[in-house]
């Protein structure tokens, strides 16, 4: 059984159903295949044994988001880059297991519910607190081999995060 995400999605979405998508993602993941969907026409994704996954986030005065990219190469990863920003950004890029992406997602997922979102890598922390509506973007793709999940979830701040950033 594969999790099932839409191949292409924008627009407003509430917290749950953006954790919703990135928890379906997170069983695909750990399943080994995650099923895209565009209308009637669905598309499985086999995944392997490796994913490159990115996660940034930035805090701005008035917004804040979180973009997540997972890659499958053709061939198995080598190296494994790890990016830090200071300031309001938190970046990561690397390698992970199946395992190891889909508990992030989960995380994250577990974050947006929560309305609290922590991430850290080091001495380096972020904390955002989604709040109201989302935007939501996801866009799916496989070509020659290759498959590219992309989520991308953005809010405009309430209360806290706009103090956060005087």
């Amino acid at each position: 059984m594969s999790a099932t995400i839409p191949a292409k999605f924008r627009g407003r979405a509430r917290r749950d159903a953006a954790a919703f998508y990135l928890s379906q993602l997170a069983k695909g993941v750990l399943a080994g295949e995650v099923s895209v969907g565009s209308g009637e026409q669905q598309t499985a994704i086999a995944t392997s044994e490796f994913v490159l996954l990115e996660i940034e986030v930035k805090q701005k005065k008035r917004a804040t988001s979180v973009a997540i990219k997972l890659r499958w190469p053709q061939r198995p990863l080598i190296r494994v880059e790890l990016g830090m920003a200071s300031g309001h950004e938190f970046e990561f890029e690397g390698a992970a297991t199946p395992a190891e992406a889909a508990d992030a997602l989960t995380r994250i997922a577990d974050g947006i519910r929560a309305r609290s979102l922590s991430l850290s890598m080091g001495d380096e922390e972020i904390t955002v607190f989604p709040d109201n509506d989302l935007s939501l973007e996801i866009e799916a793709s496989e070509k020659k081999g290759k498959a590219k999940i992309e989520i991308a979830i953005a809010w405009k701040h309430g209360g806290r995060d706009a103090e956060d950033d005087e």
